[in-house]
């Protein structure tokens, strides 16, 4: 993961085919897919690592997922893609020595929720 150069979170796979191209928007308001995909996964953990920090414009991140896990295995890929995706958010933000590690997991289990 990366800051990106501009305010969006632009997600690639090392799989393209199944799992295209996206580019989601840091908009803290912005709405989930409706459909279950991969990407509401970035989506929370980037909203559940900003929440209530402070910051007043979101910076955008660039995220490169790969794996080979099984789909829907319950081998927590979506738990991982949640906590990577938080952790690139604090790191763009210049927050990830600031926020307290509680206030980030309790953000990263209420988000998972959703």
């Amino acid at each position: 993961e990366q800051p990106a150069e501009n305010s969006e979170i632009e997600i690639n796979h090392m799989m393209p085919t199944p799992y295209p191209k996206a580019t989601l928007s840091t908009d803290p308001n912005q709405k989930f897919n409706n459909e279950e995909v991969y990407t509401n996964y970035i989506l929370a953990g980037y909203k559940a690592a900003l929440q209530d920090s402070g910051v007043k414009e979101y910076r955008g991140i660039k995220i490169l997922v790969g794996g080979n896990l099984p789909i829907k295995a319950g081998l927590s890929s979506s738990t991982a893609l949640m906590i990577a995706a938080g952790l690139a958010a604090l790191v763009a933000n210049d927050i990830f020595k600031t926020v307290k590690r509680s206030v980030f997991i309790e953000n990263m289990i209420k988000y998972e929720k959703l």
